[in-house]
């Protein structure tokens, strides 16, 4: 796991790991956590990765077209939209699955 901080107004961490067993460690009680992940991996890995956070209570998760169609800013601005439905913020977490 390495975590490289950002430093603006407020420092924040920027966690890259290569294996979900991290994750339990990231997880701060109360923060909400957003699993992205494409139409294709969805069905292998999704469910065995929000199972890493059962504890938490607000953990969502948004599946976006498989293949280069997804590499649009219409796509962007679909996530976007759902973190803002969902009040996701700088203090919440984002796991890109795959």
């Amino acid at each position: 796991m390495i975590t490289l901080t950002v430093n603006t107004d407020k420092q924040y961490p920027i966690i890259i790991s290569n294996g979900w067993k991290d994750f339990p460690k990231i997880q701060k009680k109360g923060k909400k956590i957003c699993i992205i992940t494409d139409e294709n991996i969805a069905p292998y890995y999704l469910k065995e990765v929000k199972d890493l956070f059962k504890g938490a209570e607000n953990v969502f998760s948004y599946q976006i077209p498989a293949g280069e169609r997804s590499k649009s800013a219409e796509v962007y601005l679909n996530v976007l939209a759902f973190l803002a439905q969902k009040t996701f913020n700088r203090e919440d977490f984002l796991v890109a699955l795959g």
